[in-house]
Formats: structure tokens, C-alpha cells, sequence
């Protein structure tokens, strides 16, 4: 198996996490909510830099 420069891994992360939250937008109308979703919803997907994906959302939105 090669390794994935930190670049794509970073991509590939986010990359998951959009798609996720797009998928949960649907029925998640609490923005920080649909952040901690989408956070466990990466993290079954076993998808890297799920926290830094989540601290950019929950940030973004302004959650505490």
C-alpha cells in the first residue's frame, strides 16, 4: 500500500466531511448539531482529520 502525501490526506478528509454534511443537511436544521453529525459520521468512515474538519465547522458557525 503507498502512503498518501499529507496533502491528499487532507483532501480525502475533506472531501468526506463535505459529503457528509451535505447529507445531513437535510434533516439536521441546528447548524452546530449537524457538525457533531457529520463529525461521527467521518469518524465511522474512518476518515482522517475528522477533528480538524469538526473544530473548522463548529467554528464556522460559531458553536461553543
Amino acid at each position: 500500500m503507498t502512503r498518501l502525501s499529507k496533502r491528499s490526506v487532507a483532501a480525502i478528509s475533506a472531501f468526506v466531511f463535505g459529503c457528509a454534511l451535505a447529507s445531513t443537511a437535510s434533516y439536521a436544521y441546528d447548524p452546530c448539531e449537524r457538525c457533531w453529525t457529520t463529525y461521527s459520521r467521518c469518524v465511522q468512515l474512518g476518515s482522517p482529520n475528522c477533528k480538524t474538519q469538526l473544530n473548522q465547522c463548529l467554528h464556522r458557525y460559531s458553536c461553543g
